[in-house]
């Protein structure tokens, strides 16, 4: 797989067009799939401007989420290479990811998500304006334990639905 790498003025313009158009997107599909799904926090990962890994840039909570602070700042913290951890196989897999029980290996994202009573997840990738690359990558949390089946369905529809994103 072939990633983009920023090479002159104009392509870091075109990076920055194209991250704010992200950006903006998701803050209005977020809110919308994180209920839609029952989940009660989500995040949205993309290459960091310097293409050495994906970041969280944006996030969203519902009300019961009460554990954000710790979660949200470990999450912050963390820079995922393509391949790495759920975020970084769907990144490159191109395709969502159900998990059963989540299993991180930072001991500050491992402490938080069980003191918040995260129990599964699912990650969706999102695809770019062209529908042929991986533009971020959607993970949401959930408090209960996530039925394959539905997660099944809930996956084909996110990503479906975050091809709209752009339009």
């Amino acid at each position: 797989m072939q990633y983009f790498i920023c090479g002159g003025e104009d392509s870091i313009s075109k990076w920055i067009l194209d991250r704010e158009h992200l950006v903006n997107a998701t803050r209005k599909f977020l809110p919308v799939l994180t209920e839609r799904g029952g989940f009660v926090y989500a995040e949205a990962w993309a290459f960091n401007e310097e293409k050495t890994g994906l970041r969280v840039y944006d996030t969203f909570h519902d009300d019961s989420f009460t554990a954000i602070a710790d979660f949200e700042k470990a999450a912050r913290a963390i820079t995922l290479e393509p391949g790495r951890g759920a975020i970084g196989r769907v990144f490159e897999a191109q395709k969502g990811e159900l998990l059963k029980d989540l299993n991180f290996k930072g001991r500050a994202r491992m402490n938080s998500s069980k003191g918040a009573g995260l129990k599964s997840g699912l990650v969706v990738p999102v695809w770019n304006e062209s529908g042929k690359e991986i533009a971020a990558v959607l993970h949401f949390y959930s408090s209960h334990t996530i039925d394959p089946e539905h997660a099944k369905i809930m996956s084909d529809d996110f990503t479906n639905i975050s091809k709209q994103m752009y339009a």
